[in-house]
């Protein structure tokens, strides 16, 4: 009886893991964030202006959810994000209150694909599926960027609504630009 309670114990520890990394990125390709100091926004009320306005944006494939974070360890609290997804491409977005102020982000890059990962690592048939399953064209290059860009105008216009509701200044382009981390992992 305690040998089944063990093996269960570490199947579902294994889905836990395995659960958890699948919210991260393989890798970070851009981030960004501002800090709306002196005003409180809710949370709730700008992941859904941003949903609505990625909704009407009709883009195919994309996909919306809310996720959780832990703030420190797995029995710390955690905070939620705004995840948007695209294939190969993720944004993972955050708005919350900090101190005096209220804090937006984003985080854009390659979400983990256990699936893939784990045909890559095969002899022959990883190298064989990376030439014709994986190749980065030009259409992927170029539909990764036009969802890139439509996520981040469907995001700074949720802003530019939340700021103008508030009488608050939005942020400069200058203040929209990005930090660009090319292949960096985020763990």
């Amino acid at each position: 009886m305690t040998k089944y309670i063990l093996i269960g114990l570490g199947i579902y520890l294994l889905i836990q893991i395995v659960y958890r990394l699948s919210k991260k990125f393989s890798i970070v390709k851009s981030r960004w964030q501002h800090i709306f100091d002196g005003v409180k926004f809710s949370s709730q009320d700008f992941y859904q202006s941003v949903e609505e306005i990625v909704a009407s944006k009709e883009m195919k494939y994309v996909s919306i959810s809310r996720t959780e974070f832990d703030e420190e360890s797995i029995y710390a609290p955690s905070r939620q994000y705004l995840r948007i997804t695209r294939e190969e491409s993720m944004f993972l977005i955050c708005a919350a209150p900090f101190g005096t102020g209220f804090f937006v982000s984003w985080w854009y890059g390659e979400p983990i694909n256990w699936a893939k990962e784990l045909v890559l690592m095969l002899p022959i048939i990883g190298f064989l599926a990376q030439k014709m399953l994986f190749t980065d064209t030009y259409y992927r290059q170029d539909t990764d960027a036009m969802f890139t860009e439509m996520v981040k105008h469907c995001v700074k216009e949720a802003i530019e609504n939340m700021t103008v509701a508030k009488g608050v200044r939005k942020p400069t382009e200058l203040e929209y630009k990005e930090t660009r981390m090319m292949q960096l992992s985020a763990k």
